[in-house]
């Protein structure tokens, strides 16, 4: 299994009412945005370039990273529905 780095971390705008804060996660195969990592309404306490890292790590070494996390008001982090 390929294990890729994150390379970036940046702040973009949240992608609807019920997302307070939201990362893109650069990794190391391209320019854009592999990953998008979205606080949901009051999970905006754990959101930083910090833990948007950490939430991403357990992904790194699947084929397939996910498109997008969603992090929920007690900081547990899932694969987001597209």
């Amino acid at each position: 299994m390929p294990i890729q780095n994150i390379k970036r971390v940046r702040p973009i705008e949240p992608s609807g009412a019920d997302v307070e804060n939201a990362y893109a996660i650069h990794l190391d195969d391209g320019p854009e945005p592999q990953i998008v990592v979205e606080y949901a309404a009051g999970g905006g306490k754990h959101a930083s370039e910090a833990h948007a890292r950490k939430a991403v790590e357990p992904y790194l070494d699947q084929d397939e990273v996910p498109e997008r996390l969603i992090v929920d008001r007690d900081g547990n982090v899932r694969v987001g529905d597209d």
